[in-house]
């Protein structure tokens, strides 16, 4: 980030702006320049009705116009009603039409076309499918998708191979953990807009992130830890080991046992090694902090560099 203006502390220079404030600039300039250079007019966003999109797709408009804005949401069996909803609250606060598209007949006839298969293929086919009928959309709207992955799921490796979530233009939130996306959205319905453009329940407890799909409902991870443990891992580069002592020492982790706590270090740093060729193969990401996966967006697969 580029901020405006510096302050010194003890010789040392700070930043004078908010940390948020530097993030919504960062991602508003990003949106339209990114797009400009692709030489594209229109971005296409995909909504879930979680916070993810929510805020993909407010970034999207505020930088490039709602008339150069297409929303489309593409709805199974297994949303629900008050996903949909905040589907269409925030379609009607940025006034974007809101496209719908929903997939059911089509996985009504993959599921009986192939009988024996698991609720894990079911929700690969519905993720991947969604991916394919999006990039059908671009040659009619002339658009560019803007990926809706964040840091804290990239580096979990928690999104389909190749499904609408990770794939297009680029990633403009995923540099940015769960958490940090909780505190973005609250800081643009309170601070930039003072109203509530991003439905509130998405970040205030309310709602639980839920993938719906056919195989899982809630999402399988307390963000609140894996968030923290993810960041330790990107743009800290520490060890389990390194990454335990400190949890194990911080306040807000004091009530939780050495087990579960070793359990959500050695998860998280599985599966990021796990879904490195996951992460190499999907949308570029912003860069917003002082280190991100990889020596920048991409990662090596024997990432053995510190």
């Amino acid at each position: 980030l580029s901020p405006k203006n510096y302050v010194k502390k003890n010789g040392l220079a700070y930043m004078e702006s908010d940390k948020f404030e530097n993030i919504y600039n960062a991602i508003l300039n990003s949106q339209k320049r990114i797009f400009d250079q692709c030489g594209m007019k229109v971005a296409q966003v995909h909504i879930s009705g979680g916070i993810d999109s929510a805020i993909v797709g407010y970034f999207s408009v505020k930088s490039m116009g709602k008339e150069n804005v297409v929303f489309i949401t593409q709805p199974s069996k297994n949303n629900g009603k008050k996903t949909l909803a905040n589907a269409d609250y925030l379609a009607k606060a940025l006034e974007v039409e809101l496209q719908y598209d929903p997939i059911i007949e089509y996985v009504d006839l993959y599921k009986k076309n192939n009988p024996d298969f698991s609720k894990a293929q079911i929700a690969s086919f519905e993720a991947t499918l969604r991916k394919s009928l999006g990039f059908s959309y671009t040659h009619k709207n002339k658009s560019g998708i803007v990926a809706c992955g964040n840091h804290t799921e990239n580096v979990l490796g928690f999104f389909g191979f190749g499904d609408i979530g990770s794939m297009g233009v680029y990633q403009p939130i995923g540099d940015l953990t769960k958490v940090e996306l909780y505190e973005l959205a609250k800081y643009i319905n309170e601070v930039v807009e003072k109203k509530e453009i991003i439905p509130a329940c998405l970040y205030n407890g309310e709602m639980k992130p839920a993938a719906e799909l056919e195989d899982i409902n809630e999402d399988p991870f307390d963000y609140e830890i894996m968030s923290t443990i993810c960041e330790k891992i990107i743009r800290s580069g520490e060890t389990p080991d390194e990454i335990f002592r400190e949890l194990r020492n911080a306040n807000p982790y004091r009530s939780y046992t050495d087990e579960f706590l070793h359990e959500n270090v050695n998860k998280a740093w599985t599966l990021s090694k796990r879904s490195v060729y996951k992460r190499a193969q999907s949308a570029p990401v912003l860069i917003l902090s002082n280190r991100s996966i990889g020596f920048s967006s991409r990662e090596t697969i024997i990432n053995h560099y510190k």
